[in-house]
């Protein structure tokens, strides 16, 4: 029976590894560029199914020694020792076929991370998540690379998500010191380093993929958690599982940086266009409800002039930031022009766009700015609202709707909302 089974595993895993393979090396040159996002989809979809695959193999073979184990069991006491040995070597043998079984469950899940979601922090939050269910981990933190030249030798990284206990923290909830010396080693020599602080193994990994560093995991696992074999099995099978992630981190990276404004991480004007596009056609099509509304900075020439260029971004950041701090869940913020940025904002009425344009404005006059130099900077924005109106046949007549409603509110003297469309609200300029 052991004999026939590596044949039976070669024969139902092999075929499956051949056709992953070719699949991957068929969308590989198509890797990099982000304009080929679906074939790098392929080539993760291709990896999780050989894995699947393999798993199931793995998951028969696993029950074979189980089947081997109980007949031995049953027949142990009238054995010779050698068969009592014969039993405890396939127990050994499937507590570790069983771990491996977990890891590649565990590589498929993560795997999947890449395909269901472009969220950086739902893809950062799923792939904690495992390596703390794969390894009992205390705490994991994850850092990434600030850098747009990853191949730098000096580049730095910063913590972004943190998760310990069942619960992920991101961005500044994650104390910036953890690990950090450590954390630069690994960065610096690219490899991995183990270390032991009281009774937990800390092991920190460089994230790389394709020769581009990504950044780095930190994971602490206490010394009762370690699988047989100890920390350096714990290494091998980390190693293999943050490769993954790495993989899972840079698919919404290639999407991030299509559609996402470096500085102030609203969506791009070439964004807008696509969805404008679509909730348009769906306007048409279905009857529904959609409303635009474009925001400017009231004299942000005057700001950058005054306080410099560095200020000027500081506070394009912040304003972008109260946007998407006022918006419904469903409304999506995007960066038209400049200092121009905008909202569309489907199933919303022309009295739901200006109160949430209301919301912005205020939010913005309210916030406390800062510059270069610490020194406060007062900010002001106007908006124009618009909504689809039945018999709009362009898109372009929608913006247009809203564009003559900002330049009404600059000509009314600025840090205002306007509309020009009937049915505002009571208060609302029209």
């Amino acid at each position: 029976m052991r004999k026939r089974l590596p044949i039976f595993l070669f024969l139902f895993f092999f075929p499956a590894l051949v056709l992953a393979l070719v699949t991957a090396w068929r969308f590989s040159g198509q890797f990099m560029d982000a304009e080929y996002f679906p074939g790098f989809v392929a080539i993760i979809s291709a990896l999780a199914a050989g894995l699947s695959i393999f798993a199931l193999g793995l998951i028969l073979y696993i029950a074979a020694l189980w089947k081997r184990v109980d007949d031995l069991e049953r027949t142990g006491k009238q054995q010779p020792p050698e068969f009592v040995a014969a039993t405890r070597d396939l127990t050994r043998r499937l507590t570790e076929k069983s771990k491996e079984v977990e890891l590649l469950a565990a590589m498929r899940e993560v795997s999947l991370l890449a395909t269901s979601h472009v969220e950086f922090e739902k893809v950062l939050d799923g792939a904690l998540a495992v390596l703390e269910g794969v390894f009992n981990a205390r705490d994991i933190t994850i850092f990434l690379s600030d850098k747009s030249d990853s191949k730098d030798p000096d580049v730095k990284v910063t913590p972004k998500a943190s998760r310990a206990g069942g619960k992920t923290l991101f961005g500044a909830d994650v104390p910036e010191n953890i690990g950090s010396e450590t954390v630069t080693e690994a960065i610096r020599m690219r490899r991995r380093i183990t270390s032991n602080i009281g009774h937990e193994v800390i092991i920190t990994l460089p994230i790389i993929v394709d020769e581009e560093l990504l950044g780095a995991v930190r994971l602490s696992v206490p010394e009762s958690e370690l699988p047989v074999g100890g920390a350096e099995v714990l290494e091998r099978r980390a190693e293999s599982l943050i490769y993954h992630i790495g993989l899972a981190i840079k698919t919404p990276t290639l999407y991030d940086r299509a559609v996402v404004d470096s500085l102030t991480r609203l969506y791009t004007r070439r964004h807008f266009t696509d969805q404008l596009g679509k909730y348009f056609g769906a306007c048409r099509r279905l009857g529904q409800e959609l409303a635009l509304i474009l925001v400017d900075l009231d004299h942000f020439k005057k700001v950058n002039d005054t306080y410099g260029h560095v200020s000027g971004d500081n506070v394009l950041r912040g304003v972008a930031a109260v946007m998407k701090a006022s918006v419904r869940e469903y409304d999506t913020c995007y960066r038209y022009g400049g200092e121009e940025l905008s909202i569309l904002l489907p199933g919303a009425t022309l009295s739901d766009a200006l109160v949430v344009a209301e919301r912005v404005r205020e939010g913005v006059e309210g916030e406390e700015f800062r510059g270069e130099k610490n020194e406060k900077i007062p900010v002001t924005v106007s908006a124009g609202v618009a909504t689809y109106i039945r018999g709009m046949t362009d898109s372009a007549e929608l913006i247009t709707a809203a564009d003559t409603g900002l330049y009404s509110a600059k000509e009314a003297g600025r840090n205002c909302v306007v509309t020009i469309q009937e049915e505002a609200p009571r208060g609302a300029a029209v």
